[in-house]
């Protein structure tokens, strides 16, 4: 009796996190649609092909930025089943301090390789791409602050700030695009949302950021492990992600850009059921961490994320 009061009360939670993620995303994701469509035709087909290579590029180099995520979460995740909101605070710094490090790196690494990769693309200005490094920047930063979130499973929050970013993403895109900036404006529009919205989420951890740290609040933290564990899940995450949109690349390079264009309208079409597994792995996976960390029985969790 005891067992089926706590199973149900326990899959009322998890599932009422999951659907809080699982509205969010389909908000968030119906606006990266209509995102889609209104740039397309605010564009025209070449410049909406420039915007979707760039945006691609950005999906395949935040497969970084998603390992910063999912790395942070699994971290903060153990703390919060610690109680320790101080520890959650100072890693929250030092990935912060970190990953802007790293990323500015990359942003490096990019005006190096900017003449290859333009040849590549066939593409003749270089502002789109450093301003996609501008873009890498931001979101390193978004995906510590998303990992805090997630990991302290503030669902509303996450769902909250899947669909301010996207929101603004729209708002601001069409803003620019119709001033005249065209494809430029749209990346421009991206980089302003994720700034606003890091922003505007810094509201949701006000408690844990009004802590005081201690002087051996990270002693504790194992940074060995936990960049042993963010190799493993940087792989498996570009892997799937130059799977998902190295063909926009492609097409990019070999074809024109009216052509890209026309493709990555019917590419996001197809693309869209890929998203919806998602608001499952978000609720889940800081659960299972959690209960990892209180050494608790996990094959529970795991039945109740397929149901």
């Amino acid at each position: 009796m005891y067992f089926k009061k706590y199973f149900s009360k326990y899959f009322n939670l998890t599932a009422k996190n999951i659907g809080i993620i699982f509205v969010a995303s389909i908000l968030a994701n119906l606006i990266n649609f209509f995102y889609q469509i209104i740039m397309g035709r605010m564009l025209g087909p070449s410049e909406y092909g420039i915007l979707t290579t760039l945006i691609s590029l950005l999906y395949i180099s935040g497969a970084v930025t998603g390992t910063f995520q999912t790395s942070t979460t699994r971290y903060i995740s153990t703390y919060y089943a610690q109680d320790n909101k101080n520890k959650i605070k100072k890693f929250f710094i030092m990935m912060t301090v970190r990953f802007f490090i790293l990323s500015f790196l990359i942003f490096i690494l990019i005006i190096l390789l900017l003449q290859p990769v333009m040849s590549f693309l066939q593409m003749d200005s270089k502002l789109p791409f450093i301003i996609l490094g501008i873009v890498i920047i931001a979101g390193s930063l978004s995906s510590v602050i998303a990992g805090v979130i997630q990991g302290t499973e503030r669902f509303k929050a996450f769902g909250v700030y899947s669909v301010l970013g996207t929101s603004l993403k729209l708002l601001l895109g069409v803003l620019l695009v119709y001033l005249g900036f065209k494809s430029l404006g749209a990346v421009i529009g991206i980089i302003l949302s994720i700034f606003i919205s890091y922003l505007i989420i810094l509201l949701f951890i006000k408690d844990i950021l009004r802590l005081k740290i201690s002087d051996n609040a990270g002693s504790n933290i194992d940074l060995k492990d936990f960049y042993k564990s963010m190799v493993m899940i940087l792989f498996s995450t570009v892997l799937f992600t130059l799977i998902s949109y190295i063909d926009i690349v492609l097409v990019k390079h070999f074809f024109s850009s009216e052509n890209t264009g026309y493709f990555s309208a019917a590419s996001q079409i197809g693309r869209i059921i890929l998203f919806f597994p998602s608001a499952i792995g978000i609720v889940i996976f800081p659960a299972l961490s959690k209960k990892f960390e209180k050494k608790e029985y996990l094959r529970n969790t795991l039945l109740k994320s397929f149901l």
